[in-house]
C-alpha cells in the first residue's frame, strides 16, 4: 500500500518434504517417466547437468545403491517418484503464482526474490520404522500402488531414489556430505543481477541475513537490540558475488563448520573435514579437496597428514567457539 515501504515475504513450503502427496492430476503428468529405474534415472540426469555447464567431465559419480532389476515391484517403486515429482510441480505452481501477482501489481521488476531449499535429499523410510508401524496401518492407511500420494498413504522414496535426487554429489539429507548441504538457490532482482548468470562462489543460510539487511540499507544492530543481548551476526553479504563484482565474499581463511546429530564437517576454502557416524566403528575423519573432487570420492587423509591435522584444529576451533553440545540419534 506504501510505496515508499518496501515489504518482506517468508514463505517457507513443506512440500515436497514427507509424507509425500500430490494431486492425482498432477501425479499423472508424471506416469511412466521412471520406469527406467534408479541408475536410468540418475545418467539421463547426468548428462542434461553437462549439457548445462552445470557438472564438469571430471567429477567422479557416486556409487548407486540398490539394482532395479532386483526389485519386485518396479511399478510401486516408480510410482514413489511419479508423487514426488509431481509434489515438486506443484511446488512451481504456487511460486508461480506468487510470480504472478507481482507482475499484474507492478512489483515483479523491484522485487527481490530468493529461492533456496533447506537441506539435501531425504533419504530415510520413517515409513517403515518399528515407531511408526503401529500408525501405519491397514486400518488406516491404503499404500496401494493406485494410492500412493493420496491423504490415505503414508510414504517416502527413500534411498534410491534420493541418490536420483542428488545426482551431483555424495549422500543425503542429516550428513555433513556434500549431498546433506550443498543444495540449489536461485535470485532474481533484474535492475541489480543479469539473468541467466551463474555464480559457484561458496555462501551458507547465514549469509541470508546480511544480504536482506545490505539490500535495505540497514544495519545488523551488534549484540543489543531493544534493551536485549542478541548474537552477533556471523554471515556476509552476498550481493557483490551475486552482482558478479567478485568471485567469492568468504576469504580462503575463514572456517565454516556444520553438525547435526553426530555427523560433522568443517570448511577452509576448498578444503574440507567429514566425520560420517554411519561408518560406526570405521568413522574418522575424511579428507576431501572440493575444487578438485566436489562430489566427495577421494579421502586424501592418510595421503596429506599434516593437511589433515590442520583441518582437524580447524574444527575443535569452531566446537570451542560454538559451545558445540552432541546430541545422538536414538
Amino acid at each position: 500500500e506504501n510505496p515508499r515501504k518496501p515489504y518482506f515475504l517468508y514463505m517457507a513450503y513443506t512440500t515436497a518434504h514427507w509424507p509425500m502427496h500430490a494431486l492425482p492430476n498432477d501425479i499423472k503428468k508424471y506416469e511412466g517417466h521412471y520406469e527406467g529405474g534408479f541408475e536410468r534415472t540418475r545418467q539421463k540426469r547426468m548428462q542434461r547437468l553437462r549439457e548445462l555447464g552445470l557438472l564438469d567431465e571430471h567429477v567422479i559419480e557416486s556409487p548407486i545403491f540398490g539394482d532395479w532389476d532386483a526389485v519386485e515391484n518396479k511399478d510401486w517403486e516408480a510410482r514413489l517418484m511419479e508423487v514426488y515429482a509431481a509434489m515438486v510441480s506443484e511446488l512451481d505452481t504456487y511460486v508461480g503464482q506468487v510470480i504472478s501477482y507481482l507482475k499484474e501489481t507492478g512489483q515483479y521488476g523491484n522485487t527481490f526474490i530468493m529461492f533456496m531449499s533447506d537441506n539435501g535429499a531425504e533419504s530415510s523410510r520413517l515409513d517403515l520404522s518399528p515407531r511408526f508401524q503401529n500408525v501405519i496401518t491397514e486400518e488406516y492407511y491404503d499404500q496401494t500402488v493406485d494410492n500412493l500420494g493420496s491423504p490415505t498413504s503414508y510414504v517416502m522414496y527413500g534411498r534410491n531414489w534420493a541418490t536420483v535426487s542428488e545426482t551431483r554429489f555424495r549422500r543425503h539429507k542429516a550428513t555433513a556430505f556434500e549431498g546433506g548441504i550443498h543444495v540449489p538457490a536461485f535470485v532474481h532482482y533484474p535492475s541489480m543481477i543479469d539473468g541467466g548468470t551463474q555464480t559457484n562462489g561458496f555462501g551458507t543460510v547465514m549469509d541470508v541475513m546480511p544480504t536482506f539487511l545490505a539490500l535495505a540499507g540497514t544495519q545488523h544492530p551488534g549484540t543489543s537490540f531493544q534493551g536485549r543481548e542478541v548474537l552477533p551476526i556471523k554471515g556476509k553479504s552476498l550481493l557483490p558475488m551475486i552482482t558478479g563484482e567478485v568471485d567469492e565474499v568468504h576469504s580462503e581463511e575463514e572456517i565454516v563448520g556444520w553438525e547435526l546429530n553426530g555427523h560433522l564437517a568443517v570448511r577452509q576454502g576448498d578444503w574440507k573435514i567429514v566425520w560420517d557416524l554411519d561408518a560406526r566403528e570405521d568413522a574418522h575423519w575424511m579428507l576431501f579437496n572440493l575444487a578438485d573432487d566436489p562430489n566427495e570420492q577421494i579421502d586424501l587423509g592418510a595421503e596429506l597428514p599434516d593437511k589433515l591435522a590442520q583441518m582437524i584444529e580447524n574444527w575443535e576451533r569452531y566446537e570451542e567457539e560454538n559451545g558445540l553440545i552432541y546430541v545422538y540419534p536414538e
